[in-house]
């Protein structure tokens, strides 16, 4: 038996099993482990899409230089440029999003912070300089516009094209 899980932003997930007690197992996996990672569909803070970004910094620390790789979910309104940043568990090397700081408050909105334009992005932690409390409007769509004679079809742009990250 074979069962696909759908999330609201188009990703898929395949679980398989001989019984429906197995698929249901998968699909309890998939809900609690990949929905937290994968679930976070708008921008906790304007509420725009998202997207997957992975980028590698060079940190020193104790006189050694290490390379340390940052996942991140983005949001693509360049107002906004929300981040939620993501860990990684030591112990099998599961993500989770960082949702709370090391004393266990939460930081920003559920874990999604802006940044102030007079930092670097954090330090070695990704830790936010500065999280906003209220949300940033997502910018208004134009409509279309139109002539008596035809409709004019406006070009569609990837919303993330015009700010490179």
């Amino acid at each position: 038996m074979r069962v696909t899980r759908t999330f609201g932003n188009g990703i898929s997930f395949e679980a398989e099993g001989d019984d429906h007690n197995t698929l249901f197992d998968a699909l309890s996996r998939i809900d609690s482990e990949f929905d937290e990672i994968f679930g976070d569909e708008k921008c906790g803070i304007c509420k725009s899409d998202t997207r997957f970004r992975s980028r590698d910094k060079e940190i020193e620390k104790d006189g050694k230089k290490k390379k340390y790789r940052f996942r991140e979910r983005v949001c693509r309104n360049y107002q906004c440029r929300a981040v939620l940043s993501y860990g990684q568990k030591l112990e099998g090397g599961a993500l989770f999003p960082k949702r709370k700081d090391k004393e266990g408050n939460i930081v920003g909105k559920w874990g999604w912070v802006q940044w102030n334009n007079n930092n670097d992005g954090g330090d070695a932690d990704n830790t936010p300089v500065q999280a906003v409390a209220e949300p940033t409007p997502a910018p208004a769509k134009s409509e279309p516009k139109k002539t008596a004679k035809k409709a004019v079809k406006q070009a569609e742009v990837p919303a993330d094209s015009s700010v490179p990250f």
